[in-house]
């Protein structure tokens, strides 16, 4: 199976989404963390479902989440960008690319 890594910043983002539905219902917050894992091995199973942002970027909407998941899959290692919510800038996450 393909490797994922998360990069630091979207792991940030990850844990305060987690935050924030466990503030409005612990249950609310299981069933996200179940989300995303669903979509993690779905990106592992399929690395090139998502759609395509440019060049090297993907992008995969999380079904029932105003999120999408940012990656780029490089042959054997998926990287998780950033857990993007609809209410954030478009494209804010380009600088953590470089990295």
């Amino acid at each position: 199976m393909t490797d994922l890594v998360v990069d630091p910043d979207a792991e940030e983002e990850y844990r305060d989404l987690l935050r924030w539905y466990e503030e409005k219902r612990p249950q609310a917050a299981d069933q996200f963390e179940a989300a995303v894992s669903r979509v993690h091995d779905l990106l592992r199973r399929f690395p090139e479902l998502g759609a395509r942002i440019d060049r090297r970027h993907r992008s995969h909407v999380m079904v029932g989440y105003e999120i999408e998941v940012v990656y780029r899959f490089d042959y054997d290692r998926i990287h998780i960008i950033a857990y993007a919510h609809a209410k954030l800038p478009p494209g804010y996450w380009r600088n953590r690319t470089r990295r």
